[in-house]
């Protein structure tokens, strides 16, 4: 049970070493989470993009139709008189 102290130096070194090499292996595995990390970041803002791009192209649907409508307002108002007209009158016939 009595160790020397040169057996305990060379336990102490032991375990430094180990303690160093645990400490590289984290080091190794905390850049791994930062790139992992980063990846999703760019994947994520890939998907926003995408969706972004995709709620884009809906609007310019959307303000085509809007467009149209405000343009055609008049047109549109005046055939539904006109088709409103007709209809009565077939039903006065």
């Amino acid at each position: 049970m009595n160790k020397t102290l040169q057996e305990i130096e060379e336990e102490i070194k032991y375990y430094e070493n180990e303690n160093n090499r645990l400490k590289e292996e984290n080091n190794k595995l905390r850049q791994e989470i930062k790139i992992y990390k980063e990846e999703d970041n760019k994947l994520e803002l890939e998907s926003e993009f995408e969706a972004l791009k995709s709620e884009i192209e809906l609007q310019k649907k959307k303000n085509k139709y809007v467009f149209f409508l405000k343009n055609n307002y008049d047109r549109i108002y005046m055939w539904l008189i006109i088709i409103a007209l007709v209809f009565i009158i077939y039903k006065f016939i």
